[in-house]
């Protein structure tokens, strides 16, 4: 395989598991840097979905019966030029058929897809594993652990000196309890904490849920340089998250609002 260009075909051999282990490694290994072929895979498998939804095959098996046809009929009277000729005009039905349905597909989407549906299906709540802090700041891990949201705010919102932690689990509660406009302000905070006192205490969290925030606040265009960063960042703890494909979606949304 020729690793410096993969072909439309070969990516289809991918999506349909055609390809050997090792070729099918390389494959992978070229997506996590090649745009442009993440692009391309993404193309491929919006067609794919276009045809398994809207029984394009069925349509275009019609157009190839019809085809079949009339080459059965000019095979005795004509000759092979015009034969070749109508293979070209009912190729070019089969590619408006493909064009009109995908056209289709675009403009469903765009009709359809909000930043509550985007969050909604992409939204997984925070969970606290380690345990860690003073005493003071385990009351707020201790209530965030029992998923005592309301606890946690009212005990935030009496603190003078709110640590980064407690901070990043207050602004969780805000946004457990539908409160994005402080949740943001709260995430905002923590990342501000970081960059003063140069450390990275729940950073690249406080990133990933901030700009769900903003999806959520329907503040997109404030979401979309973050979830870009996080998609550009294979180190990022939320880069898998962030795909190509949820980024196809927001450029969507950031179209429309």
């Amino acid at each position: 395989m020729n690793n410096n260009y993969i072909n439309s075909d070969t990516l289809i051999q991918y999506m349909d598991n055609e390809l050997s282990l090792e070729d099918k490694t390389n494959i992978e290994n070229l997506l996590k840097h090649d745009t442009v072929m993440q692009q391309e895979l993404e193309n491929l498998t919006l067609a794919k979905s276009a045809i398994k939804t809207y029984g394009l095959k069925m349509h275009v098996s019609t157009i190839h019966e019809e085809m079949m046809n009339e080459m059965a009929v000019e095979k005795t009277s004509t000759s092979q030029q015009s034969i070749v000729r109508k293979i070209v005009r009912i190729s070019m039905k089969v590619a408006a058929a493909i064009f009109i349905i995908m056209f289709g597909v675009g403009v469903y989407q765009y009709a359809t897809i909000t930043p509550d549906k985007v969050f909604a299906s992409n939204y997984t709540p925070y969970t606290l594993s380690v345990n860690r802090g003073t005493a003071e700041k385990d009351m707020i891990e201790k209530s965030f652990k029992e998923k005592n949201y309301t606890g946690i705010i009212t005990q935030f919102e009496t603190l003078t000196d709110a640590s980064t932690k407690g901070s990043f689990l207050a602004a969780i509660a805000y946004m457990e309890t539908n409160n994005y406009k402080k949740a943001i302000a709260a995430f905002n905070y923590v990342l501000a904490k970081n960059t003063l006192e140069k450390t990275s205490i729940f950073n690249d969290d406080a990133q990933y849920f901030l700009a769900m925030s903003y999806l959520k606040n329907n503040e997109v265009k404030l979401a979309m340089p973050i979830f870009e960063m996080i998609n550009n960042s294979t180190n990022h703890l939320y880069n898998d998250k962030v795909t190509s494909a949820f980024m196809r979606k927001l450029k969507i949304i950031n179209w429309k609002y």
